[in-house]
């Protein structure tokens, strides 16, 4: 699940919301040749720019994984970028299947530490938690962000680390 903001035509209002889910079971991904990407053979998604707390959204992405196959014995992962609108499509399935496993996707955790700005002797210690973030010592992680926090003397950065350890 993603979403993003959409620029408008309309003159009173700067951009909209936009929120996509693709469901798809882990047997539909089929290898491709070496060094080129997989092939998705079955997928089912949902859409939606309404201003509605997700609901269309989320019911479109329920009949997406009813579609593909989940039942209440199923087990979903759900990757979404960390913004709680896309958190609650995903637990919204969460009563209908047997275990929902959450994964913060990569590519936002990355993006996220690098536009985060510290001095230099923070700088390093703080992008060796990107190390254990990679090889999901999460736990580790996010105890090194407290030792961080409890050794920063300045607001500003025990702020911007607090907020980091939400995200994560």
């Amino acid at each position: 699940v993603d979403g993003g903001h959409i620029p408008s035509k309309d003159p009173d209002s700067r951009s909209f919301e936009v929120i996509t889910s693709v469901v798809y079971r882990p047997e539909s991904v089929k290898p491709n040749k070496k060094n080129t990407r997989n092939t998705l053979e079955s997928k089912s998604c949902a859409a939606s720019a309404k201003e509605d707390q997700q609901e269309q959204i989320i019911a479109d992405t329920i009949l997406a994984a009813l579609k593909e196959g989940m039942t209440s014995e199923t087990n979903v992962t759900a990757i979404c970028d960390g913004a709680a609108n896309c958190w609650n499509v995903t637990e919204a399935l969460e009563p209908i299947c047997a275990k929902m496993t959450s994964i913060l996707d990569w590519f936002h955790i990355a993006m996220k530490m690098e536009n985060i700005s510290f001095p230099a002797d923070l700088k390093g210690k703080f992008l060796r938690i990107k190390w254990h973030l990679w090889r999901g010592n999460v736990k580790y992680a996010i105890l090194r962000l407290e030792q961080l926090i409890e050794k920063s003397q300045k607001l500003d950065i025990i702020k911007k680390l607090k907020q980091f350890l939400t995200y994560i």
